[in-house]
């Protein structure tokens, strides 16, 4: 088991994979005006590449949504740890004895 001191930073670990997560679900579009203007260009034939775009942002994003729920419950995880050594070093030693 890790100690408060490794637990803490690991938490920090965490909530900075959890930031740049969820800035990539956030940006993470497709470009539907792009998209429109090349299928009109080329007479509709871009309609196909549109939609494989389409498919794949949805994808992706659908994939950093699991992982942004896995590393809320992780650290959901390591806070609930911390609190136990907090709650473990707040009792006196000598009961234990």
């Amino acid at each position: 088991m890790k100690n408060k001191i490794e637990l803490i930073k690991y938490r920090s670990e965490l909530q900075q994979e959890l930031n740049q997560a969820e800035l990539d679900y956030n940006n993470e579009k497709t470009s539907h005006i792009v998209h429109l203007a090349v299928s009109v260009f080329t007479g509709g034939l871009w309609v196909i590449g549109w939609m494989i775009a389409s498919h794949s942002t949805t994808k992706r994003k659908q994939k950093l949504m699991l992982d942004i729920k896995e590393i809320r419950k992780e650290i959901v995880d390591v806070e609930v740890a911390i609190a136990k050594q907090l709650q473990n070093n707040d009792i006196p030693q000598f009961l234990y004895q």
